[in-house]
């Protein structure tokens, strides 16, 4: 791995504003052919502020950035339930540890998605196919 590809990356992201750091998110979910999700039975506007960015692709639903109104106080764990009971797929994306922690307490499987800079780890149920 190239550190100083790394380290620029890193670099240039942290100027980004949280706007920003956002527009771009969104655009490469696009880019990579996911839609970007504003509404839907399962998600609770009241729960998630407005940073937070899901994206779907068929019948699954790409948490890829999470920001709580609320934090602990269970709306990861109710957004995954109303995805599941929907017969929906949830899938993390680039978890930070604590999330890393609650997938691997829930059996979640790790693969590697996307080519290029486009290239993430994600997190999805074991009994669901990706």
């Amino acid at each position: 791995m190239n550190h100083f590809a790394t380290e620029v990356a890193v670099r240039s992201a942290l100027a980004l504003s949280k706007e920003e750091m956002g527009d771009k998110l969104r655009a490469n979910e696009v880019l990579m052919g996911f839609s970007v999700v504003t509404e839907a039975r399962w998600f609770n506007e009241d729960d998630w502020d407005r940073w937070t960015i899901i994206t779907q692709d068929k019948n699954r639903i790409r948490l890829v950035a999470l920001s709580a109104r609320n934090p602990g106080t269970g709306a990861f764990t109710r957004l995954i339930d109303k995805i599941m009971r929907e017969g929906l797929i949830p899938v993390v994306v680039e978890p930070n540890e604590r999330l890393t922690e609650w997938c691997r307490r829930h059996w979640y499987r790790k693969r590697n998605s996307g080519q290029g800079v486009l290239r993430h780890e994600i997190w999805y149920p074991k009994r669901c196919a990706y």
